[in-house]
């Protein structure tokens, strides 16, 4: 299992995208993540992961989630900055630990690893 997350605007010289522009000169990026989904099965989707006996009988299986229904509609405060810090921390404090497999989450205030 692998997680990939791509920040908006991310891969535009990969993708081969041309630069576009809104009427207020604004860049409109291409969509990374349909771009990087097809990428990932293209690559997965290769004979020679058939051949191979980790792989064979497994197909990768990439799923994209947009993020467009979660996005908030106010601008980010200092209590969003706190609470993204601290999941950060604690993501790189369990990795330095040597832990895999986990996410961060918020249970009951507290930030928990998860595996």
């Amino acid at each position: 299992h692998a997680l990939v997350i791509v920040a908006e605007g991310a891969g535009q010289t990969q993708m081969g995208a041309e630069p576009k522009y809104d009427a207020s000169g604004n860049i409109l990026n291409e969509d990374v993540g349909l771009w990087l989904k097809g990428v990932i099965a293209k690559h997965f989707g290769q004979a020679k992961y058939d051949a191979d006996p980790a792989f064979a009988g497994k197909k990768a299986k990439p799923f994209l989630v947009d993020p467009t229904y979660a996005i908030r509609a106010v601008p980010a405060n200092a209590a969003d900055q706190v609470y993204c810090s601290s999941l950060a921390h604690a993501a790189v404090h369990g990795a330095m630990a040597g832990y895999t497999r986990f996410i961060v989450g918020d249970i009951n205030t507290r930030l928990a690893m998860l595996p």
